[in-house]
């Protein structure tokens, strides 16, 4: 079984740590390993082998390494498995310290691909795509002043409105910014994309859950200063007062790695203590 190892460098000796206890395990279960480019700095060079074809990619981090590692599997299929070093982690479930069960299991096929959608994002008058597995955001970047916003479905308006911006999220993503700024939590399986204005100065302006086989249109406009794209928090582009950014369900997706064992609601228990009693808790 051949695995390309991409992490977060900004993780620096947690990570180091972590990929000590990962090769001497991969070569004990006859694992072959391959880095990526960017632990250039972690590793010893034999590891880095490009010719290889790999079968997994793990990804060592936090959520954010996840959406990173993503946009270079895109067209591969190839699935990701996630370790998480960071804190929250909906996307990386597994530990470094588990690691070993872990590859156990995928040697067995004892594991699950829980297959995530990806939202298609254009500017109309610019031939770039951009893929999101959480989100794409459209805010008023480094500005104190209000955007306006115009959000379309298919070729009916659906609501226009004075903020920050405005976040159309996947389900993936829905527990991350959208959450922050009042969205609801979407079932990771649920064919469906949200709309969740970011601070809009109308009290009528709430969350909007659409079916995924909808185009969503948006236009910003702003007086003062140009708006900002941002895509899964890692790719931003600067937006004219003209620009038009087109959102639709992608046709491409990505495959995470999953324990059998696995659950959202249980994650959303331990992760955002769902449904406990934070008075019991606080003692």
């Amino acid at each position: 079984m051949n695995c390309l190892v991409a992490g977060n460098i900004a993780k620096g000796i947690v990570l180091k740590n972590a990929i000590k206890k990962l090769i001497p395990i991969s070569k004990e279960l006859g694992i072959d390993l391959s880095f990526d480019a960017n632990l250039k700095n972690f590793v010893d060079k034999k590891y880095f082998n490009t010719k290889l074809k790999y079968q997994f990619v793990i990804a060592i981090g936090g959520d954010g390494t996840i959406l990173s590692v993503a946009q270079k599997v895109i067209n591969s299929k190839v699935p990701i498995l996630g370790l998480n070093i960071g804190k929250l982690g909906f996307l990386t479930e597994s530990t470094i310290d588990s690691i070993k069960l872990v590859f156990q299991n995928l040697i067995a096929g004892k594991y699950f691909l829980d297959k995530r959608s990806l939202l298609e994002i254009k500017i109309k008058k610019n031939k770039k795509t951009f893929y999101a597995l959480n989100e794409v955001v459209i805010d008023k970047g480094n500005s104190s002043r209000m955007i306006s916003v115009e959000t379309f479905v298919e070729k009916e308006a659906l609501l226009t409105f004075n903020g920050d911006g405005v976040i159309v999220t996947t389900p993936t993503g829905s527990t991350g910014y959208s959450l922050a700024t009042g969205g609801p939590i979407i079932s990771p399986s649920a064919p469906v994309i949200g709309i969740t204005p970011i601070s809009a100065h109308m009290l009528t302006a709430r969350p909007v859950i659409l079916q995924d086989d909808k185009k969503i249109k948006i236009k910003v406009t702003s007086k003062f200063k140009k708006a900002r794209l941002v895509v899964d928090g890692n790719q931003e582009v600067v937006l004219n007062s003209s620009d038009t950014i087109e959102i639709k369900k992608s046709k491409y997706s990505i495959n995470l790695v999953r324990q059998n064992s696995w659950s959202f609601y249980d994650l959303l228990r331990k992760k955002l203590l769902w449904g406990f009693d934070l008075r019991i808790i606080s003692k």
